[in-house]
């Protein structure tokens, strides 16, 4: 069922519904009595080939993070690269790097420093309007989607995973370069 939702390339967010089940088979060894299909086995050899054990391989990370940003820009995005967790992020697109678990290259998008005075007045409960700040979120999902999107396009290999167990929540990631890039 998986290798089938795979070979439909009309809707792009079927490979990221499939992604979230095939992550935690990644890098596991396979029973032989397993059949999986040829597209499930190429996303789950991808997967695994791009999540790297420890710091050894941050530089790494850290070049992709480097060329997703400049393909970012390059199509009009605003883009930055920071270290996973640092603060304040700019406003853009955020390509973080972590070199520790989980490591890799996570992007986001920071619609305004959430430290402001003008976000909190923004994103403030007011009487008789909308709560601006579940809008917020959706304009950050919005755009984070977007930019992973452009990054896909231009052959990056990108990975949305939700999770709904604990509340609405996505992340965004870039795994590997384009196998051809632009020239």
């Amino acid at each position: 069922m998986l290798d089938d939702l795979l070979s439909d390339e009309s809707e792009p967010d079927r490979r990221a519904i499939v992604l979230t089940f095939l992550w935690p088979l990644a890098g596991q060894p396979r029973p032989p009595e397993l059949e999986l299909g040829n597209r499930v086995r190429r996303e789950l050899d991808l997967i695994a080939g791009h999540r790297p054990t420890g710091s050894a391989n941050s530089v790494a990370w850290q070049e992709l993070a480097e060329r997703a940003k400049d393909e970012l820009e390059r199509c009009g995005l605003p883009a930055a690269v920071i270290p996973r967790g640092a603060r304040p992020a700019p406003t853009g697109v955020v390509l973080s790097v972590s070199a520790e678990e989980p490591t890799g290259v996570f992007l986001d998008w920071n619609p305004l420093d959430s430290r402001s005075e003008r976000y909190h007045v923004l994103t403030g409960a007011r009487d008789g309007t909308m709560n601006l700040s579940e809008y917020v979120d959706d304009v950050r999902d919005l755009f984070a989607r977007a930019a992973v999107d452009v990054l896909a396009a231009a052959g990056f290999k990108t990975e949305v995973r939700y999770d709904f167990l604990y509340g609405r929540s996505r992340v965004c990631r870039v795994l590997g370069p384009p196998e051809i890039p632009f020239e």
